[in-house]
C-alpha cells in the first residue's frame, strides 16, 4: 500500500510539475540554447539539407534510412520463408559496397530468394543508435541473423536527433545523450524543460568507453533475449592517422569486448586477411575504397559461410543447394 501511494504521488508530482511548465512562460527552443550537430557542418554535400533529404526522422530512434525499413515492410509483406540478415552501422554500411559484394556472394551459394539482406547502416549512426533502429525498427524482420559494424569514430560520433517544426538538432554531450529519450522530448515540456538545461549547462565528458560499452551490451542483450545470432564487424583505423587518437579507441574496443564478452561475436578485418594486402583499402581514416569493400565483403563471407550452411542445411523451410 505504501508503495502505490509512494508511486501515485509521484506520478502527480509529474503531472502538476508537466502543467505548470507549459503555463508558466519558460523558453523551451531547442535553437535557443545554439544546440548544433557538428557532423552537419562537417557534412561537404550540403550540410544538414543533405540529411533532411535522405534521412527520416524518427522519434524514438532520431533519424533513419526510409529505404530500409521500406525494405524490411516488403520481406514482410510477402512472408517468404528465407534467412533474414539484418546489417547494422554507420556510412561505411550505409553505403554498403561490401553488403552488395557479400550478398552476390552468398547468393551465389543458394537459389533465389533463400536469402534476404536488408541494409540498415545509417551514416552518422554510433552504437546508442544502432541499438535504438534495432529495438523500434530491427526487431520487426525477426532476422535469423545480425551483422553489426562498427570503427572507432564511432565513439565520439553521432549524438541522438530531436525534430522541431521543420529542423533537426543534436546534442553531442556524450552523458546526456545515451539517457535522452527522442519520444518524451518531443511531447513533456516537463522532460524538455529539465534536458534543455542539463544540456546547456553540463561540461563535456569524456567517457567514450562507456558510450560504446553501455550500446552495445544492449544490443548483445537484446539480440540474446530474442534468440538472434549476431557477429560485430570491427574496422581498425585505416589508415596511420591520428596515432594516438586511434591507438587509444583501438585499446578501448578490445577491453570491452573482453568485459562484455563478445570475442565469439567478433569479425577482425585486419586479422582476418593479411596484412600486405590492406595497403590501399581506404580513401580516409574510416572509409574503405571499392578493393575494401570486396576484401570486407570475402572475410565476412569466408566467416560466415560455415554458420550460413550450418543454419540453412538445418531447417527445411531452406531451400540452398549449397557449393
Amino acid at each position: 500500500m505504501k508503495i502505490l501511494l509512494v508511486f501515485v504521488s509521484m506520478l502527480g508530482a509529474v503531472c502538476i510539475g508537466e502543467i505548470l511548465v507549459r503555463v508558466l512562460p519558460l523558453e523551451t527552443s531547442f535553437s535557443k540554447y545554439d544546440l548544433k550537430w557538428e557532423h552537419w557542418r562537417l557534412c561537404k554535400a550540403g550540410g544538414a539539407d543533405f540529411y533532411t533529404d535522405k534521412l527520416s526522422y524518427h522519434p524514438d530512434i532520431g533519424y533513419e534510412k526510409p529505404e530500409a525499413y521500406k525494405e524490411i515492410q516488403r520481406i514482410l509483406s510477402e512472408n517468404k520463408d528465407s534467412f533474414k540478415i539484418l546489417f547494422l552501422g554507420d556510412s561505411v554500411t550505409h553505403w554498403g559496397a561490401y553488403v552488395e559484394y557479400f550478398e552476390k556472394l552468398a547468393k551465389g551459394d543458394y537459389q533465389d530468394g533463400s536469402i534476404e539482406m536488408v541494409n540498415a547502416g545509417t551514416m552518422g549512426y554510433d552504437m546508442s543508435l544502432v541499438y535504438r533502429y534495432l529495438k523500434f525498427r530491427g526487431l520487426k524482420l525477426q532476422p535469423d541473423l545480425a551483422v553489426i559494424q562498427f570503427n572507432p569514430n564511432d565513439f565520439v560520433s553521432t549524438p541522438v536527433i530531436i525534430k522541431e517544426n521543420d529542423s533537426w538538432f543534436a546534442y553531442d554531450r556524450r552523458e546526456i545523450h545515451r539517457f535522452l529519450s527522442p519520444f518524451l522530448f518531443s511531447r513533456s515540456k516537463l522532460y524538455r524543460t529539465i534536458f534543455l538545461r542539463a544540456m546547456a549547462y553540463s561540461g563535456l565528458h569524456d567517457d567514450y568507453k562507456n558510450n560504446v560499452k553501455e550500446p552495445l551490451k544492449n544490443i548483445k542483450s537484446l539480440l540474446g533475449k530474442h534468440g538472434i545470432p549476431f557477429y560485430v564487424l570491427y574496422f581498425p583505423p585505416l589508415v596511420e592517422e591520428k596515432p594516438d587518437w586511434a591507438e587509444k579507441f583501438h585499446r578501448y574496443f578490445y577491453e570491452i569486448v573482453y568485459e562484455i564478452d563478445l570475442w565469439p561475436h567478433l569479425i577482425e578485418l585486419v586479422k582476418e586477411h593479411p596484412v600486405s594486402s590492406l595497403e590501399g583499402i581506404s580513401y580516409d581514416i574510416y572509409h574503405l575504397n571499392d578493393k575494401g569493400h570486396r576484401i570486407a565483403a570475402e572475410v565476412l563471407f569466408r566467416r560466415l559461410s560455415p554458420f550460413l550452411a550450418s543454419e540453412i542445411k538445418n531447417k527445411d523451410k531452406f531451400k540452398g543447394k549449397g557449393k
